[in-house]
């Protein structure tokens, strides 16, 4: 079966100033903002799950980061980034 995708390294979800400093948090945890869509599923693809929206897909690594974290200052600006979003 052959499925229909797009893939993008990033996908226009927020204003950009929000969007960069996004990508560059995750970027320094070592996470590439890369995005994959199915038109045939309607869904985005992103960190071994599938979801609903591209917003899903850029909250989703955040807050696993942040359950992973254990340096207070970075997990208040991860919790700041997913409150911007």
């Amino acid at each position: 079966m052959e499925s229909n995708f797009n893939i993008s390294t990033k996908v226009n979800r927020v204003s950009m100033p929000t969007q960069n400093k996004v990508d560059t948090v995750m970027k320094n945890l070592g996470h590439r903002p890369c995005v994959a869509y199915s038109e045939e599923k309607n869904m985005y693809y992103k960190d071994g799950e599938w979801v609903a929206s591209d917003l899903d897909a850029t909250i989703l690594p955040l807050r696993e980061m942040f359950e992973k974290t254990s340096d207070l200052k970075l997990g208040l600006k991860i919790v700041y980034l997913i409150i911007k979003l």
